[in-house]
């Protein structure tokens, strides 16, 4: 089996000559990249769904690459041109006098380095979104700095688990999300992991909508299956299409202080 790995568009791409799942058949040249990420909520108490978040994906099938993606309304336009030589993606790009983003990737990690977000008339306003990996390239922590830290999240995997720490700085918001994982299924490395993994985290968001739409790396994580916060619970149910890719994922949180009120989120995934 041939595998290639190219860096682009902000997501590490694996493709495979020919991909084997966990059993069965093997899928040729299937493609994984999503082309549409919905989520909606649905509210017991109201019974009216809504659109939380949604991420539309422009692949380049002949250039193998991202020209775009729009999430949660913003347009994200990706400029290659210091790919090759610096490892360096730029969004929205035009003149360099005009606000700008720029990713940059570690080719040793095949892996997602930062997303800076550039405002050349006032660099105090720029906003470094840097991750840090362990040995296997998961995510071990996410920082969001300007002037100062804005906040910090770490990862600490343990055996089938993960304990998610999220510390928002000039807050008294701190907490932890302890994710229980299945324990045979895998999600596809090219969708964004931290968008299944913390998902409505109670004390800060991602601060960026592009960063929720983003893999990080390459590596295979586990499939999210309930997680744990206090008296909030989070389950998820997988859907899979005619080729076992994921199709619909279903998050039902639960505070047991308000046993009567069911949120659930629905995550429609289109390829």
């Amino acid at each position: 089996m041939r595998t290639r790995l190219f860096l682009t568009g902000g997501l590490i791409l694996l493709l495979f000559a020919c991909k084997k799942t966990e059993e069965g058949p093997a899928r040729i040249n299937l493609r994984q990249q999503a082309s549409r990420i919905l989520i909606t909520a649905t509210d017991s108490a109201s019974g009216t769904e809504v659109t939380e978040q949604t991420f539309r994906y422009f692949y380049n099938d002949s250039l193998e690459r991202y020209d775009s993606i729009i999430a949660n309304g913003s347009s994200f336009v990706f400029d290659y041109s210091l790919l090759n030589s610096a490892q360096i993606i730029r969004i929205n790009y035009s003149d360099g006098l005009t606000p700008y983003s720029e990713i940059r990737l570690n080719g040793a990690l095949s892996a997602l380095q930062s997303l800076t977000e550039i405002y050349p008339a006032d660099t105090t306003q720029n906003t470094r979104y840097t991750f840090s990996y362990n040995s296997d390239s998961r995510i071990s922590g996410l920082q969001a700095a300007g002037s100062s830290i804005l906040y910090q999240k770490s990862l600490d995997y343990k055996d089938d688990s993960l304990f998610i720490r999220t510390q928002r700085s000039g807050t008294a918001c701190s907490t932890t999300d302890t994710l229980i994982n299945t324990a045979r299924s895998y999600l596809n490395a090219q969708l964004p992991y931290l968008l299944f993994a913390d998902i409505r985290n109670t004390c800060s968001g991602f601060g960026n909508a592009l960063l929720g739409a983003l893999s990080s790396s390459n590596y295979s994580y586990k499939l999210p299956l309930k997680v744990v916060n206090g008296p909030i619970t989070k389950d998820y149910r997988y859907v899979f299409d005619s080729e076992r890719r994921i199709s619909q994922v279903y998050i039902t949180i639960r505070n047991s202080t308000t046993p009567a009120v069911v949120t659930i989120l629905r995550m429609d995934i289109s390829y």
